[in-house]
């Protein structure tokens, strides 16, 4: 019994990292803008460390105006506030300079200003989507997701 436990864990663990968020479905793409807004705090976090300023918390402000407006499905962009600076932003970072031969501070206003109209536009998107389940389980998906 425990093998199939283990086996069918493994199993569902292989599907979540291959899931696809559905472009219809106001849960998915509600947690889709939180996973966007991840990266983007922690990019600012990037940039306030290379820089200085206050580019993370500029974006975590952005993060919290377009979750305000959510419903019940503002806690899918919780996940948001968790972002922090990875080596993989930091070269991210080093590959776009070399680029675009732009300075340090020029890409962070970018950074910025490229977040708050992303995260808009998505938020948008998703206020726009009928939040009404049609099955019970799609209940379950908001607070389990």
């Amino acid at each position: 019994m425990r093998l199939v436990a283990i086996g069918m864990a493994c199993a569902l663990s292989a599907c979540a990292s291959t899931y696809a968020p559905n472009p219809n479905d106001p849960v998915d793409m509600a947690a889709e803008l939180g996973n966007r807004g991840k990266l983007y705090v922690g990019m600012g976090e990037v940039c306030d460390s290379a820089v200085g300023g206050a580019h993370r918390e500029a974006i975590v402000q952005t993060v919290r105006a377009e979750q305000q407006d959510l419903g019940v499905l503002a806690g899918l962009v919780q996940r948001a506030y968790s972002g922090h600076a990875t080596d993989e932003l930091a070269a991210h970072m080093a590959a776009q300079l070399g680029v675009h031969d732009i300075g340090a501070a020029t890409f962070c206003a970018e950074v910025v200003s490229q977040a708050r109209a992303e995260l808009s536009t998505r938020a948008d998107s998703v206020r726009q989507m009928p939040v009404s389940p049609s099955d019970p389980m799609d209940y379950a998906r908001l607070w389990t997701y």
